[in-house]
């Protein structure tokens, strides 16, 4: 079983269970970094839907507060994306 969490825009991932050796070589591949302090893996929150595709083989288990926190931080980023482009060299010129 892999337990995610949400926090600071980042993934912590924690393997544990009969799987441990296979689950933590599956975060190596994905890319995450182990973080000792907190005996954990960790990934930009970004990677979310990369790491529940490339780690359906393994048990997810993740808190429906962090699947809100994390879509929170998805639509926070989508209005980014979208009051950038509002403020595109193109748009402005047509302001004036």
């Amino acid at each position: 079983m892999i337990t995610i969490q949400y926090e600071d825009e980042k993934l912590l991932l924690s393997p544990s269970g009969n799987d441990f050796h296979d689950e933590i070589e599956s975060l190596k591949l994905i890319g995450c970094q182990y973080r000792p302090k907190d005996k954990k893996w960790i990934i930009s929150a970004g990677m979310y839907q990369r790491i529940i595709t490339e780690l359906s083989h393994h048990y997810l288990d993740i808190s429906e507060y962090d699947k809100h926190e994390i879509a929170k931080y998805f639509r926070v980023l989508m209005s980014l994306r979208l009051s950038r482009k509002d403020l595109s060299f193109e748009n402005l010129i047509q302001l004036y």
